[in-house]
């Protein structure tokens, strides 16, 4: 009669062999994605928003990603193009966040398509974004922000170009902060060369959006 203890360490060695022989025909684990739970305000919040922008034309829309190496990017992107990928020394403060707007995502935006200053802006409701120093920021620039709702993540479009980003990281064997650091913008890189990419990700917002109205702002596909 076997023992709890010699049958784990069966099973451990098992699975240790299985997992080895699917690595090496690049089978890869993955987890399913959990859902947000939605209060009857978030619903509520998400309904409003995609009822204003319905019939919405053009964004910049912005994102913050940071990986297990403590190593910070931002990025943000049009449908006419991804933006710079700067590294983010540290973590992301008000300060540091406006010097990005102001030096690296203004210059870009009104060099090329924007010159004229006609788009909207996006960011989420995170702590920095709400500060003071930020919102005296933007209220200088003129900016027309979208007042964009809680647990709506998914309807940002550049969720998905984080999501190529970390794909690719997840078939690199990773050793530094360093080496995330190359891999992350090397990824970008290779998008921002394929403009049918963020043209596509940016012209699927109307059908996220519709496709919230019609769950009456809960969970959506994307």
């Amino acid at each position: 009669m076997g023992s709890p203890v010699s049958v784990n360490v069966l099973v451990k060695s098992f699975c240790s062999k299985m997992r080895n022989r699917l690595h090496e025909k690049n089978f890869r684990s993955k987890l399913a994605v959990r859902k947000p739970a939605l209060t009857d305000l978030h619903i509520q919040e998400r309904l409003n928003f995609c009822n204003q922008f319905s019939s919405w034309r053009v964004f910049v829309w912005e994102c913050q990603d940071k990986g297990r190496f403590s190593i910070s990017v931002w990025g943000c992107m049009s449908a006419n193009r991804l933006g710079t990928l700067p590294r983010i020394p540290g973590n992301l403060d008000a300060t540091c966040y406006r010097d990005i707007l102001e030096h690296i995502v203004m210059p870009e935006v009104l060099d090329n398509p924007f010159f004229n200053g006609l788009f909207y802006f996006q960011h989420d409701k995170s702590p920095i974004h709400r500060e003071s120093l930020i919102k005296e920021w933007l209220d200088q620039q003129t900016l027309c922000l979208m007042a964009w709702p809680s647990k709506g993540a998914y309807l940002n479009p550049i969720k998905n170009v984080w999501s190529r980003v970390k794909m690719t990281i997840s078939y690199r064997g990773i050793r530094n902060a360093d080496e995330l650091w190359d891999t992350a913008m090397s990824s970008w890189q290779l998008m921002q060369s394929d403009p049918r990419l963020f043209h596509s990700l940016v012209s699927s917002v109307p059908h996220r959006i519709q496709d919230v109205i019609n769950r009456r702002g809960r969970i959506a596909m994307y």
